[in-house]
């Protein structure tokens, strides 16, 4: 039908130093209808105050209807009903583009002020960009690298289906390493590669053997961070600090909800004994909109100075539960943030749990953790 392909374009405009993001993507087209996958048309300005102008969104609710070769007519959708159409039109020449005008409807829905879908889209490829449908997990950023950059390399990976999965999949590891080994950012890795594999002759073979290397040493680190964050700790050391943390512990703060009540909330942690190499600890942390942390355990001391608590998450990684003594008081670590999964609410976090030792009280009771029952009946049964 000549509407399926990515249009759009990234473009500086020199007289006024503003930006311009156009992207639209069609797709699976048959019997006069076509999808709309992706819609978008922003504008960087240049001059404080800084502003973006916008309308955008990705959705499969969107139908292009093709009246003609070169008129059609897109309706825009949400869970709600439709919202607008918009008026396409596709010049019929060597180098094609369609241009968008207003419809019916108002499609301020899916704009910030201002913003407006109208404009020109050129052809940016026939092929479908992969990326497209899931650009922020690919790139990071708001909008996709595919309509900016059409080096060999970059184009190569924007229309294989087998590299943007691959890139995916190295998305994926990349994020979950960058977690506990701060350094470049992911779209400056993916960057990196396809600048590399552009001086290659097989920009695609690059591609996937730059992703394949990364990733075996991406997964090499990973490997040994593990090791290392399990890894026992010095014994004589660990009763040092076994002793040095046992204790109750309070840590009043400020709170809020979305109503605009404000109130204290009093975050508390128990830490006692549990071997001459581990302690038992039982914490509650209150956040923002009554969002809670509620965690319990044994933490065992490890070779990084710290003692950790590890289990599976609910999402299938591994949860890293790091108490972490320190000389004025105890942090708290969740380095893969997957703890959080499993004993947080939406606003929860682990990584800003602070409690000084000068709140330190002598703990009044032992710490009774769940199962404890069962442990205890199991062992006077084999006794």
């Amino acid at each position: 039908m000549g509407w399926a392909g990515e249009w759009g374009e990234h473009r500086l405009i020199a007289s006024s130093g503003e930006e311009t993001y156009r992207e639209l993507s069609v797709a699976d087209c048959w019997n006069k209808q076509c999808a709309i996958f992706k819609i978008s048309n922003q504008t960087d300005s240049a001059r404080a105050p800084r502003e973006r102008i916008s309308c955008g969104t990705d959705n499969d609710k969107f139908v292009l209807e093709i009246e003609s070769p070169t008129k059609a007519m897109a309706h825009l959708r949400s869970d709600e009903g439709e919202k607008c159409s918009l008026v396409f039109e596709r010049t019929d020449t060597e180098n094609p583009s369609i241009v968008v005008t207003a419809g019916e409807g108002d499609c301020s829905y899916f704009c910030s002020a201002k913003g407006t879908f109208t404009g020109t889209y050129p052809l940016r490829s026939k092929q479908r960009f992969f990326g497209v449908q899931s650009q922020i997990k690919a790139f990071g950023d708001d909008y996709d690298d595919c309509y900016a950059d059409a080096t060999p390399a970059r184009s190569a990976l924007c229309t294989s289906k087998q590299l943007s999965d691959l890139e995916h999949q190295w998305a994926d590891l990349f994020d979950e390493v960058s977690l506990i080994h701060r350094g470049v950012d992911r779209r400056s890795g993916v960057n990196e590669i396809v600048m590399n594999c552009n001086a290659a002759n097989e920009s695609a073979t690059c591609l996937a053997n730059a992703f394949k290397q990364s990733g075996e040493e991406l997964n090499k680190w990973k490997t040994e961070w593990q090791e290392a964050e399990t890894r026992a700790g010095d014994p004589a050391e660990a009763k040092r600090k076994i002793a040095a943390i046992v204790g109750g512990y309070q840590h009043t703060h400020r709170n809020g909800d979305t109503s605009g009540d404000k109130y204290l909330t009093t975050d508390a942690m128990e830490i006692e004994k549990a071997s001459d190499r581990s302690v038992r600890y039982s914490l509650e942390l209150y956040f923002y909109n009554g969002h809670e942390c509620s965690r319990e355990g044994e933490a065992t001391y490890t070779s990084r100075g710290m003692f950790v608590d590890h289990e599976q998450s609910d999402s299938g990684g591994m949860c890293y539960f790091e108490i972490i003594p320190t000389t004025t008081g105890i942090k708290l670590g969740d380095p893969t943030e997957k703890c959080r999964e499993n004993s947080c609410g939406n606003r929860g976090t682990y990584d800003r749990a602070y409690f000084s030792f000068k709140r330190r009280t002598p703990l009044k009771t032992k710490i009774h953790l769940e199962g404890d029952d069962d442990r205890q009946q199991k062992t006077a049964t084999h006794n």
